[in-house]
């Protein structure tokens, strides 16, 4: 049996303006976005904004933020 230790976290679907991708907000795409994307799904601190990181993860729309926003 596999188990997975990362959780899957669901928002709601809104209209944003902010690059999705970019939760370092510093305007690339990098590995350095795809560790903010892994910490989050972790549940990791990622400072004050934490709880308003969700969005800019979910890279693929899907209203989840999971390991395939991290690819």
């Amino acid at each position: 049996m596999l188990l997975s230790c990362f959780a899957v976290t669901s928002f709601a679907e809104e209209e944003h303006d902010f690059t999705l991708g970019d939760p370092s907000r510093d305007g690339k795409y990098n590995m350095r976005d795809v560790g903010y994307i892994l910490k989050y799904i972790a549940k990791w601190d990622l400072g004050p904004d934490t709880d308003k990181m969700g969005p800019y993860c979910d890279v693929n729309e899907d209203g989840k933020v999971n390991l395939l926003d991290a690819r």
